[in-house]
């Protein structure tokens, strides 16, 4: 990839019609071009992703591989390219004013056939632009590489079918015999693109001592539809069941989420978003012994959220948006004084950004926060400098006033994933993030962070999204603080071997946790997070290798109680192998293993597991395209 400011290049390697009448034109444009093995390649995505504002604006390359922006604001820009069976390439670009005209030639190589290597090729998108700005770069496991030699035009589907079997032991459900089924299916339509994936597993356990016996059941599906590229309409839905019956009585475990959610494009610069979801849980939420008393025991919600956002002359933007929440609990045991979850509440929020020299972009944003009885506001502000054509710094600061009535007693309470709650949020009392990142050679990306936060609502962290690890979690509560360091970096080790390594660790606490007996400890947690992923792209091949640790105390603030305590030790290794060498009798096909050896639990699981015991998940699979 190579970035020149001379227009007549691009003139040279073709698109002139296009490119001329661009440069007729006197608002400065950025042209270029994406090749493939030095050949032009049409029907590309670019996007141009401007890092102030978080603005995102997307082309179609022609038969000729050009593309071409045009009245682009001056800024700090990402742009990514994108095609079906291609890896994605991502450069930096500054432009110093709205008037520059610029060419841009981006080279894409061939992604590998292996469904592992193919949903790891989004790496470097992912890792530069949030999640939520592209089209949704985490695609399902069961996503396979589409076609590179399909063009979209006309109906262009690719299809991907996994069955999957094994064993698995979870805290709660002993051992049990697992067996599920995954489809996906990408392509287009005439003019409309569509990304839908799908999977279903249950599982049978065997009988504990007391003859009791768990089954679960557990699907998903999301459907994400893109009629032209000013809109995208996305839905999904997530549904998980483990019933316990013993002696004609049952008690479950229920989850059940919806989520729809609509993009629009809004004139020459404007953008909305909007998404409604509804979240139904029965025991999902709490922990055994160690759950904090305000923690319901069933709950319904309603989240509904807009957000605009549009430019503010050349160099700033803005985006507003509104958030209401709307919860319904129902509690075991409920003592007179005890804390209760809000019933309603609505959020306002705002942020933005502004440049002040070509490499320096200053953030800011406003989150305040409107509840029964009381009102918070959390100001934020943040500066991004670009050091020569490598480095990169950034920092962000955010702290939460509150103005709460004393005669109103509440506590909010917020399940986060892991994968998303790193970083600043505004639930935070005050965080403090900064960034060290530099790009590496041959694509690689390295990132040295460092985060300081205090929690200001009580979460339940998440390290695991599989229904039945929900146990493997950690409840962070109002006043612990908790310094993290963070690691991630992208790197070819040689021509055909791409490695990420990731690593996050983090020990705090000292935040108070009441108990539904009225007990009252303080809480100490640490966890260690770290992956490692690799990829033989000579022979398709992909090992992935995980370990986590986690840890919780409650400490007794009055008399010589035990201290409750949580333990886990996880240790993950999963390996991908297409079959596509052996094309005369293993075509588009591949096989999977995922092995997971794990160790402790929760004090409430004490008389399930002992801390020594390990437990094992063994699955396998067969995964086939066409």
């Amino acid at each position: 990839m190579r970035v020149s400011r001379l227009l007549l290049i691009a003139v040279f390697f073709g698109g002139v019609t296009a490119v001329a009448a661009a440069a007729a034109r006197d608002d400065g444009v950025l042209a270029g071009r994406v090749l493939a093995a030095s050949q032009p390649l049409s029907t590309a995505q670019v996007y141009a992703y401007q890092t102030a504002d978080l603005d995102l604006r997307k082309v179609l390359t022609d038969t000729d591989g050009v593309f071409l922006f045009d009245s682009l604001p001056a800024g700090l820009y990402k742009i990514i390219a994108l095609k079906p069976g291609f890896l994605p390439a991502v450069v930096m670009l500054t432009r110093t004013t709205a008037g520059a005209t610029q060419f841009l030639e981006v080279e894409l190589s061939r992604e590998p056939s292996d469904p592992r290597q193919a949903h790891a090729s989004f790496w470097k998108v992912r890792e530069q632009i949030p999640s939520d700005v592209l089209r949704d770069l985490d695609q399902p496991a069961v996503m396979l590489a589409s076609n590179p030699a399909s063009e979209n035009q006309g109906t262009s589907l690719q299809t991907e079918m996994r069955a999957v079997t094994g064993i698995h032991e979870s805290l709660d459900a002993g051992e049990a015999q697992v067996n599920g089924a995954q489809v996906g299916i990408e392509g287009q339509i005439r003019s409309v693109a569509i990304d839908f994936s799908g999977r279903f597993s249950e599982l049978e356990s065997r009988a504990f001592a007391d003859g009791t016996r768990p089954t679960g059941t557990s699907q998903s599906m999301s459907l994400q539809v893109e009629p032209n590229d000013r809109s995208l309409v996305k839905v999904a839905s997530r549904s998980s069941s483990l019933v316990t019956v013993q002696d004609d009585d049952a008690s479950s475990v229920d989850f059940e989420h919806h989520r729809v959610s609509w993009s629009q494009a809004v004139g020459q610069n404007g953008h909305s978003d909007f998404s409604a979801q509804y979240t139904e849980e029965s025991n999902y939420y709490r922990q055994a012994l160690i759950s904090p008393g305000w923690i319901p025991a069933s709950s319904r919600s309603w989240r509904v959220e807009g957000t605009y956002s549009t430019k503010l002359g050349d160099r700033s933007s803005l985006e507003a948006g509104l958030r209401y929440r709307d919860r319904d609990s129902e509690y075991e045991r409920l003592r007179r004084g005890q804390p209760l979850l809000p019933h309603e509440s609505v959020e306002l929020f705002g942020h933005g950004g502004v440049e002040v020299k070509p490499a320096v972009v200053i953030q800011y944003g406003l989150y305040s926060t409107m509840r029964s009885g009381g009102l918070s506001l959390a100001p934020q502000g943040g500066v991004i400098v670009k050091l020569g054509t490598e480095w990169e710094a950034s920092t962000l600061i955010s702290r939460r006033l509150d103005q709460d009535d004393s005669d109103v007693l509440l506590t909010e309470f917020t399940p986060t994933y892991f994968e998303d709650g790193r970083g600043c949020r505004e639930a935070a009392i005050y965080c403090y993030e900064v960034e060290l990142a530099r790009n590496l050679a041959g694509d690689g990306r390295l990132s040295l962070g460092a985060v300081h936060r205090k929690v200001g609502e009580t979460q339940r962290l998440y390290f695991d999204g599989d229904f039945l690890d929900r146990l493997d979690s950690l409840y962070l509560v109002e006043g612990d603080e908790l310094p993290e360091l963070q690691l991630e970096m992208t790197r070819r080790l040689g021509p055909n071997i791409l490695t990420k390594i990731t690593s996050n660790v983090a020990a705090g606490g000292g935040g108070l946790l009441q108990t539904d007996g009225r007990k009252t400890f303080e809480n100490e947690v640490r966890y260690l997070v770290t992956s490692v992923d690799t990829h033989f792209e000579d022979t398709s091949t992909g090992i992935f290798i995980a370990f986590h640790r986690l840890e919780q105390e409650l400490s007794p603030v009055r008399g010589k109680r035990t201290s409750p305590t949580f333990e886990l030790e996880r240790l993950q290794l999963g390996v991908t192998q297409s079959l596509d060498f052996l094309r005369s009798v293993a075509k588009d096909l591949a096989l999977h293993l995922n092995m997971e050896l794990s160790r402790g639990g929760t004090a409430g699981e004490a008389a399930l597991v002992s801390a020594s015991d390990l437990r094992k998940r063994i699955t396998g699979g067969l995964a086939f395209r066409f």
